[in-house]
């Protein structure tokens, strides 16, 4: 991942636009930078949704997102997929209200997930990466506005985002760029949200050359 395209303050959207090709022809766009390895919480799943949180469970989100995008690429629609992670001393005792506050603010309870101890993962069919910042960075500011009035649990709220962006893209792809967002999100001090951005050009290149 290149450089931020914004150097924005406190916890406005940020955009990581995808690596510049390195050849002069069209090259295959590359993998983002990957996070860490994400270990998900190992449960036996039962019905569609875990008690812990009233999110679906983690194990998931791979197939619902590979059937959403294949839906989107049907219709020509965009799609977006955002991770949360919410970090600090009572985010374990907070988790299931945050949650509720997901499910609630984006209004897809079908579509949300657990990510971890502490995360989520939201999928929002039909709305593009910049659609996309704006509900994060109001989410955050509704955050924020809690914490304000004494609901403060000593949290850090993050995001990072991707979204389809006119690609025919795999779901494992996607995960991969958010999660590598929300990985520079949590080594970013001025920034909370920051989403991927794909290389458009150069996807079009690589799949004029394959035509």
């Amino acid at each position: 991942i290149a450089e931020d395209l914004q150097n924005t303050p406190d916890s406005a959207p940020t955009l990581v636009p995808e690596q510049a090709a390195s050849s002069d022809g069209p090259a295959e766009p590359e993998e983002p930078r990957l996070a860490p390895a994400h270990e998900p919480v190992v449960e036996s799943p039962s019905g569609l949704f875990s008690p812990r949180s009233d999110l679906g469970w983690e194990t998931y989100l791979d197939e619902r997102l590979a059937s959403e995008l294949r839906r989107a690429a049907s219709f020509e629609q965009d799609l977006v997929l955002v991770f949360f992670d919410l970090s600090g001393p009572g985010a374990e005792e907070s988790y299931r209200g945050f949650a509720a506050e997901v499910v609630s603010f984006f209004s897809f309870r079908d579509l949300a997930f657990e990510r971890g101890r502490t995360g989520a993962a939201v999928i929002l069919p039909n709305i593009d990466l910049d659609h996309g910042l704006r509900m994060a960075d109001e989410f955050h500011s509704a955050r924020a506005a809690a914490f304000a009035s004494g609901e403060d649990c000593g949290c850090v709220l993050k995001s990072g985002l991707s979204a389809r962006a006119g690609r025919l893209v795999e779901a494992e792809r996607l995960v991969a760029e958010a999660a590598s967002a929300l990985e520079r999100a949590r080594e970013d001090e001025r920034s909370s949200i920051i989403a991927f951005k794909p290389d458009l050009e150069r996807y079009r290149s690589f799949i004029r050359t394959r035509a």
